[in-house]
């Protein structure tokens, strides 16, 4: 046999079926033993990963033993060492592999193989009911429905076909096979020439990678019931749209319940085939998997590829370079759909058609993320691929659905049309069984009850093959008279106890729930599997097990949703939601209580959650108590139960339990967590989804470790303020997690995050580079958004509530500096740009493409504002080019050019003065202009400022409009344009480069925000010149400012900065911070000492120019050393003549010796020709030495007791940035790093160069000597975003430390109570390593809120008041603050 006729898969190897075949041979030939014969066994080949792994959307048991899986198996609880590595082209070769996988074969088993790798990936399978082994057969019929689900190759021999070693089977004995969709094939067991395994992997298949979703079934079974002649009015003009390329690229049906739209769908697919229909994806409101955007964007690009050659080859090339993130919405489409259909050739005739079914029930917690999706991103696809959506009538989906410009069919427009539709289709059903004489008759009746829908119809076949012709009078009024009798028939008078149960609990399933091992411990009803038989016309269990509405109309009729809300509980067949998902709630929470219980009372928290719930259901009857959800589903979807059984406390419980929380981030539901935050009202949810929301960019790196140390610093002291106990008790149960969590760790000793309670709101990163620009807008269902626009040529959009990312607009050639948002007259949401590529483009936001580009500009495009003239939207632009332009942005045509600024304009805005519309424009030449844009002439000059003026805005007083505007030296002048003249002026004090926005306050008060280089924004009110408050946490220039409402009454600002971030904040709350606030400026230097007493000391140094000594127990100042004139670099402690004494260096050229304790200056020291960067102590022939390194090239090496320089070190080819001295051999050794990319060790006696290390590919900005196996390494850290272990026995390079996303400014030793050496190095990507330098791994990773700039270590008495000691690691930041946190290895 040739196993070519049974492998076609392309995730299946065939030798990997020919090995398969021939082990099942050898196994039912030779049994088990001499005499044992084999039991009946079942091979399955295919993808591992999709046959074991749980399914994400069907929430099974998961216990230690056993993870469900979505095809029917799971696991028994055997010792697999033995088949851990298993290959199946082996087993054939080896006896005790052999053995190995006949022993898996001893249990009614069913064994999977990996069809690319060949690896036996599990044994000891047994079918969903674990009590009961296989049949012959049960394990037909799960042979033949995996091979057809799972795309798979089965491979099934009965137990009367094995036979023992002794006793070997009959040559005519035949395995079954199945593959995919084919009728099983039987294969004789013994073979003359069986086709031999070949050995090596072959790479993942696409169908492996991309797991499609199969719509096969589904649209087999529409297009049977599909009754020819109807519908032609629909698919004639769809197949005549899809042909004719001219027309619109979009058409949407809208038609309501039970119209047929999948059956539309299924016979246009079987009548244009897939050469001309690419993809198909059917939602159903009850599939999280089909609602998923992702999983819809891979299944198209799956049946995509399979349709053009071309464009599979591009894709597999996308997958097997590893660029694409599966998970991420933007990139996917990007990359899998958008990027390969825009670089092949299309077919020249006609279109490719995607058609999208059901898109109103992708809805999900008022959410339609496919919705959005398609919205966005489908217009950018190419002109030659046409879009088909159905959907029910939605006002919603009707808007965002205008971004595609469709063609829209509405079912209401075409009454006639359906009409007569709906009597083909009667006339086709009751031709048969009604007297020719009575046929008309009987369809005018038949059709005044189906109510024009068509799904009535279907009901009333499926009667009549099992009745005969009954009165139609008879029948019942439309669909919801047809739900009525049919539940009536199965439950006559009402729904018995029982039924209501299962019925509520498919009803309020977020998912559909599995007969077996959901539905039954959800409804408390063992035998549900009964009821649901007697409902399998509408709710149907399909091949995964799951049960399924038949159609969405039937829940909505159930629960009295729209259009049946005038139904209610009067009603014996009416299920009450907030009932239903109680008996949920309590289903789940019981089954988080049993974990809670066997764990023990371990948190606060945890024993207050569960104290809550057990008060909650301390009088609920035996038929609550006795529920119990599955672990995982429970843990999913329990506090979505919770909330819409309005049991809100015990809601906000569970949210706040430390176990809940840390297994929903240990299953990777950060998003979904947060999502549940949102949904419990109330002040403590609210702060814990500020934590949750500020956290979650770091989480992902190390999970619950970084989110109990984030947790309880961002938590702990506002929750305790304000009196939230749920809250406070996580947060203390975190903090105490946090520092109990083994090694490696890094943990604060005091809090030093932003805390949730500050008027930091939310940070949202992703740019890849500054942020020049933000705009605030709402979409067409009231959600706030947020645009950015940045140097990394990109704009994003927001969602600023959730704290993500939504699309990224691209296309600028160059930086990006200004955004604004505007609707047009038709409600279209646009966006415009402006960019120092001279342009700027218009973008529409829902769709995500650009609609056009307006050039005209000479130089770069400063700033761009949005303004209605004449009844029409217009933007103004201003340039390097000293102009303002006006355009229409639907046309790209220039208006009008108003000339009269002489230097650059930096700036320009729109506001109403006398009723009419008027610009003010910004510039370099020191003033502002105001301009009226219809006359094309200058209004007014405002003349004061000293310097440019960056910015200005304009605002209401009560007397009429007035513009403010921000000069480079900090001041900012109010305007009253209409006199031309300053009212107010106001001293900032600020930094150069100001930016400036205007906002009310809920009470019609006025207030500027003001920004600028200093990093800060400070709120003002510029009538009184009255600061009111400061809001701090970017790490560099604020560049610009928008104010707007998050929801009604709720006002929030954004400001974005060169640090690449926008952050969120309520502009009025206090600016309260945890850190310490200590320099004025970054510290650059940190250097540990203790005193006489052993008391520790720190000392830092700062770009404010001083050096500070601090009290790390207190955190307390106790000295300022001041005496430089410009920053101070470096700071080292070291002891002089038994006294501690301090050592600094700095830009004004001098390194500066100082007594701490009395903060005196001891000596000056003077001679190098540059800034002083680095500075290190050292003892030589017993005299304490200095050595100094310098931008000026050298180092230099003094005399502390003298205070006089002794040797000048010359070699470096650039400025050197770092020193450090150290031992080898019984002689001191110096090393230096440079920005010539080396690191060199010297002599310092003779000033000799005894070795260059230069294998770093940047500046090297760090170097730092330690031990290991008592051999001095050096490790040394560059803008080249490594750190580097040298050998200096070998003076070659050890080590190459990889994982930075920036250059990386320092590193330091650490050594561990067991003398193993660490190392910690932090960079500007706003992270701290710690490194294991012996196997050159990262052993953790620690996000910093601001970047590390400085770091020491010392001993410090533990926090439990002990006589032991934490070692503790002092960080100094890009801010001016110092953090402490303990470190354990």
């Amino acid at each position: 046999m040739s196993c070519d006729q049974h492998v076609r898969l392309e995730h299946i190897r065939e030798e990997i079926v020919a090995a398969t075949l021939e082990a099942a041979r050898t196994i039912a030939t030779e049994g088990l033993g001499e005499k044992q014969p084999a039991h009946g066994f079942l091979f399955i080949i295919g993808d591992s990963k999709e046959l074991l792994d749980p399914d994400p959307d069907i929430p099974f048991a998961q216990t230690e033993s056993s993870v469900h899986s979505k095809y029917g198996f799971f696991p028994r609880d055997l010792d697999r060492r033995d088949n851990a590595t298993i290959l199946i082209q082996q087993c054939c070769e080896s006896d005790s592999k052999k053995r190995a996988l006949q022993t898996l074969c001893s249990r009614d088993n069913a064994i999977v193989v990996d069809g690319d790798s060949g690896q036996v990936c599990c044994g000891g399978f047994a079918n969903r009911d674990s009590t009961t082994p296989y049949g012959t057969g049960s394990r037909t019929r799960a042979a033949s429905s995996i091979a057809v689900n799972a795309n798979c190759v089965s491979i099934k021999a009965s137990e009367d076909i094995c036979g023992t070693r002794a006793n070997p089977v009959a040559p005519d004995a035949k395995l079954e096979v199945f593959r995919g969709v084919y009728f099983p094939e039987k294969v004789p067991l013994v073979v003359e020439e069986a086709p031999r395994a070949v050995s090596g992997n072959a790479p993942p298949s696409l169908e492996s990678q991309l797991r499609p979703l199969s719509f096969n079934g589904e649209l087999k079974w529409h297009v049977e019931q599909f009754v020819p002649g109807t519908r032609d009015w629909i698919l004639n003009f769809l197949i005549s749209w899809v042909r004719n390329t001219d027309g619109p690229r979009c058409c949407v049906l809208f038609a309501g319940p039970g119209f047929g739209k999948t059956a539309i769908v299924a016979q246009l697919y079987a009548l244009l085939g897939h050469r001309a229909v690419i993809a198909v994806h059917l939602i159903q409101h009850n599939n999280a998997a089909k609602r998923d955007p992702c999983r819809m964007i891979k299944s198209l690009a799956y049946q995509i590829a399979r349709a053009l050659p071309a464009y599979r080859k591009l894709v597999e090339e996308v997958l097997a370079a590893g660029s694409c993130d599966l998970n991420d919405i933007a990139q996917l489409f990007d990359c899998l759909l958008l990027e390969p259909l825009a670089s092949i050739e299309l077919p020249a005739d006609g279109r490719l058609l995607i058609v999208i079914d059901a898109l109103d029930e992708a809805e999900h917690a008022t959410k339609n993320d496919l919705l959005d999706l398609i919205a966005r991103d489908f217009p950018k696809l190419p002109a030659r691929v046409a879009v088909l959506v159905t959907s029910r009538r939605d006002l919603k989906a009707r808007s965002k659905l205008s971004t595609l410009r469709p063609k829209v069919l509405d079912s209401e427009e075409n009454a006639e049309e359906c009409a007569n539709d709906v009597r083909q289709f009667l006339r086709a059903i009751l031709a048969p069984v009604v007297e020719p004489e009575r046929l008309e008759a009987t369809i005018n009746t038949a059709a005044a009850k189906a109510q024009g829908v068509f799904l009535y119809i279907y009901w009333l076949r499926k009667r009549l093959e099992n009745e005969s012709c009954a009165d139609m009078e008879a029948l019942p009024d439309g669909l919801a008279g047809a739900y009525l009798a049919q539940f009536t028939r199965v439950f006559p008078g009402g729904f018995s106890i029982d039924g209501r149960k299962v019925l509520g609990a498919i009803l309020a399933a977020p998912v559909p729930p599995h007969t077996k091992n959901t539905l039954p411990r959800l409804s408390g009803v063992p035998r549900c599997k009964d009821i649901v038989g007697l409902l399998s016309q509408l709710f149907p269990v399909r091949d995964d097990g799951c049960v399924y509405s038949f159609h969405k109309s039937i829940p909505d009729w159930l629960m009295g949703e729209f259009p049946y809300e005038d139904r209610s509980d009067e009603d014996p067949y009416f299920i009450d939601r907030v009932d239903a998902h109680r008996r949920a709630a309590a289903a789940c929470v019981a089954a988080l209580l049993r974990e809670h219980e066997a764990l023990g009372n371990v948190n606060e928290s945890d024993a207050h959650a569960a104290a809550v719930i057990r008060e909650e259901w301390s009088g609920a009857g035996d038929d609550e108590r006795d529920l119990y959800a599955p672990d995982d589903y429970a843990l999913r979807w329990a506090i979505t139960h919770l909330v819409e059984a309005k049991l809100r406390n015990v809601a906000l419980a569970l949210l706040c339990s430390m176990h809940f929380v840390t297994l929903r981030v240990e299953a990777g539901h950060m998003a979904e967590l947060i999502a549940d935050s949102i949904k419990v009202p109330g002040a403590e949810a609210t702060l814990l989804r500020r934590a949750l929301v500020l956290s979650q960019n770091h989480v992902g790196l190390w999970g619950c470790a970084v989110l109990a140390e984030e947790l309880w610093q961002r938590v702990l002291e506002p929750a305790e303020n304000s009196g939230m106990m749920a809250v406070s008790r996580l947060a203390r149960d975190a903090r105490r997690m946090a520092r109990g969590m083994g090694p490696p760790m890094i943990t604060a000793r005091h809090a030093s995050l932003t805390p949730a309670d500050t008027p930091l709101h939310c940070v949202l990163e992703g740019h890849e580079g500054g942020v020049n620009g933000v705009t605030a807008f709402k979409t067409s269902d009231g959600e706030p958004r947020l645009a950015s626009c940045s140097d990394d040529q990109t704009v994003r959009v927001w969602d600023p509530i959730a704290g993500r990312e939504l699309s990224k607009l691209g296309g600028h050639q160059h930086r990006v500096l200004g955004v604004v948002s505007f609707e047009t007259s038709d409600g279209t949401r646009l966006l415009a740009s402006s960019s120092h590529d001279r342009t700027l483009r218009v973008w529409d936001l829902n769709a995500g493409v650009e609609l056009r580009k307006l050039e005209g500009h000479q130089d770069w495009v400063l700033g761009v504002t949005a303004f209605e003239m004449n009844d029409t939207t217009c933007l103004a632009s201003c340039s390097v080019d000293k102009t303002v332009r006006v355009w229409d942005p639907m046309t790209g045509r220039e208006l009008c050019k108003l000339e009269g600024h002489q230097e650059a304009v930096n700036g320009v805005v729109a506001f109403k003065m006398n009723n009419t519309m008027c610009l003010a424009s910004c510039s370099d030449d020191t003033t502002v202009r105001v301009w009226n844009p219809i006359e094309v002439c200058q209004l007014c000059t405002l003349e004061g400022h000293q310097n440019s003026v960056k910015s200005v805005v304009a605002f209401e007083a009560s007397d009429g409009p007035r513009l403010a505007s921000g000069s480079e030296l900090g001041m900012v002048r109010i305007w009253n344009p209409i006199d031309a003249c300053q009212v107010h002026e106001i001293d900032c004090g600020l930094s150069p480069g100001m930016c400036v926005a205007a906002f009310a306050t809920s009470d019609g008060t006025w207030l500027l925000a003001i920004g600028s280089y200093e990093w800060t924004v400070r709120i003002w009110n510029p009538f009184e010149g009255q600061e009111l408050n400061k809001l701090e946490g970017h790490d560099g220039s604020v560049c610009g400012l928008v104010a707007f409402e998050l929801s009604e009454g709720v006002l929030r600002l954004a400001s974005c900065s060169l640090d690449g971030t926008v952050r969120i904040w309520d502009p009025i709350a206090s600016g309260r911070t945890s850190e310490l606030e200590t320099h004025e400026n970054e510290v650059y230097g940190l250097a540990a000492f203790s005193t006489r007493d052993d008391e520790p000391r720190l000392a830092s140094c700062s770009l404010d120019r001083t050096v500070r000594v601090w009290d790390p127990s207190s955190r307390s100042e106790l000295q300022k050393l001041e005496g430089h004139r410009d920053p101070v670099c470096g700071v080292v402690a070291f002891k002089l003549n038994d006294a501690i004494c301090l050592a600094s260096c700095s830009y004004d050229g001098t390194v500066r010796v100082w007594d701490p304790t009395s903060g005196r200056e001891l000596h000056k020291l003077e001679g190098h020709s540059g800034p002083v960067d680095g500075v290190t102590v050292f003892k030589m022939n017993e005299e304490v030495r200095l050595a100094s390194c310098s931008y000026d090239k050298t180092l230099r090496v003094w005399d502390l007791t003298e205070g006089c320089e002794l040797l000048k070190v010359e070699g470096h080819q650039a400025w050197v940035r770092g020193v450090v001295a150290f031992e080898m051999n019984d002689e001191v050794r110096l090393a230096s790093c440079s920005d010539d990319k080396t690191v060199r060790v010297w002599d310092p006696t003779t000033g000799r160069q005894l070795h260059t290390l230069d294998d770093h590919e940047h500046f090297v900005f760090g170097v730092v000597a330690f031990e290991m196996n008592d051999v001095v390494r050096l490790a040394s850290c560059s803008f080249d975003k490594t750190v580097r272990v040298w050998d200096m026995t070998t003076a070659r390079q050890l080590l190459k430390l990889e994982g930075h996303q920036s250059w990386v400014c320092s590193v330091g030793a650490l050594a561990a109570t067991n003398k193993t050496p660490r190392l910690a190095s932090s960079s500007y990507d706003v992270t701290v390593r710690l490194w294991d330098p012996i196997a050159g791994a990262a052993l953790f990773v620690l996000s910093m809120e601001k970047i590390v700039k400085s770091m020491t270590v010392f001993e410090m008495k533990a926090t439990g008041g002990d006589d032991q000691k934490d070692i503790v690691c002092a960080f100094g930041h890009h801010n001016g603050t110092i953090t402490y946190w303990d470190v354990r290895f």
